[in-house]
């Protein structure tokens, strides 16, 4: 049996705030890395503008990946969260 592996496109966040810098998640879904990846590619500078706008603005979008859940509290555990 082969286990499903959901992938969302994530975002690495600094803030000037403490521990303001971190890994945030969008909450849609792809089955596939590659579909998330495709999303990216043709959705980037939205993706960013609406993070700008989600967090208030004050903020650097450090990076934009897919990756799984697991991965993203992982690296947030690694930055303090």
């Amino acid at each position: 049996m082969q286990t499903l592996i959901v992938w969302f496109v994530s975002a690495l966040i600094i803030s000037p705030i403490p521990k303001g810098t971190g890994w945030i998640q969008y909450t849609k879904s792809y089955s596939t890395l590659e579909s998330c990846q495709r999303h990216i590619k043709t959705h980037e500078p939205d993706i960013i503008y609406s993070l700008i706008r989600y967090t208030g603005g004050g903020v650097e979008i450090k990076k934009v990946k897919c990756m799984t859940y697991k991965d993203a509290v992982k690296l947030n555990t690694e930055l303090g969260h």
